[in-house]
């Protein structure tokens, strides 16, 4: 009878015991995640500030290229030739392609010789460079036209950033140039170049309108707009209400799961820069942060488990 007695005062402090260790599992695994979140939103920030960073940078470039003399007296050769000495100058970072056009959108030298003769007369980036409004402003092209895409073909991201050209006297519009700037390197080395970054945190990018610009682990959603769901879309998707999230909030943090795959941590940050509003979305498969919490908590009953039959 004793013993007996003793049996089950052992099982109940030891179901106690147990489900207190559980609380206390799920209570440290909240915790982890809201820490985790916090630098993970602190990342999603940094991101942003280099990618605007390179924009301005780039378009600052390119402001000073539409101001050139040289590309104001219409002559090609002296004109293709300043060109060419400027993109030898910033290739070495992230342009790609450098193209000056004519007042009726035709390429007329291009560092990219496939582009040259190119007419891009019906594209929205001509027409909003031979608005008069537009004179001393640069726009940035997230679709980029295939005829420059070619460029760099490893490339998953590009943009264009476009200034339009005026003359000296009369001040009338003659043109624009453009530059093609490859955004790549900026997201996939940001995290490699910081150890405390976990193996697989990764980014994409989202445009305000839905429109997804960058999705390294899946190229496949690039340029698919989340609004424009069909029944393919479930395949690996249960909801798009992350994204609705994400898009309805200039920053913050959510979680989201695909079919046949592990949860997802997500923190993003807006990106707002001349004519874009990006959101920069930072996400890790939630395993990656919790495992460990898991492993002593497992680790911990499984102790108490022996110790109880010893």
């Amino acid at each position: 009878m004793k013993s007996k007695l003793i049996i089950l005062l052992t099982v109940i402090i030891l179901t106690f015991t147990i489900f207190l260790l559980v609380g206390l599992h799920n209570s440290a695994k909240k915790e982890v995640v809201q820490r985790f979140q916090s630098r993970q939103l602190f990342t999603a920030r940094q991101l942003s500030k280099e990618l605007e960073t390179c924009l301005r940078d780039e378009s600052r470039a390119v402001e000073i290229l539409s101001t050139l003399p040289v590309l104001k007296n219409k002559k090609t050769d002296a004109a293709a030739k300043a060109v060419q000495e400027y993109f030898e100058y910033l290739k070495k970072d992230h342009v790609k392609s450098i193209s000056i056009y004519d007042e009726k959108g035709t390429i007329i030298y291009s560092t990219l010789k496939d582009a040259i003769a190119s007419d891009q007369s019906d594209t929205k980036f001509f027409a909003w460079a031979a608005q008069r409004k537009n004179k001393g402003y640069q726009f940035i092209i997230e679709d980029v036209p295939q005829t420059f895409a070619q460029s760099s073909k490893n490339s998953s991201f590009q943009v264009m950033i476009v200034a339009p050209v005026y003359g000296e006297s009369p001040s009338n519009f003659i043109g624009l140039v453009s530059a093609v700037v490859d955004l790549d390197d900026i997201l996939t080395s940001f995290f490699r170049a910081d150890s405390s970054h976990i193996s697989k945190e990764n980014a994409w990018l989202i445009d305000k309108d839905g429109t997804v610009l960058y999705q390294a682990e899946h190229p496949e959603m690039m340029m698919f707009n989340v609004h424009q769901q069909d029944e393919s879309c479930l395949e690996c998707h249960t909801s798009f209400k992350y994204v609705e999230t994400i898009l309805a909030k200039p920053t913050g943090t959510t979680a989201y799961q695909l079919k046949e795959s592990s949860e997802k941590l997500s923190s993003f940050f807006t990106l707002n820069y001349k004519n874009i509003s990006w959101k920069v979305v930072v996400n890790t498969p939630l395993n990656e942060v919790t495992d460990f919490v898991d492993k002593n908590s497992l680790q911990t009953v499984a102790l108490i488990v022996v110790i109880s039959l010893i």
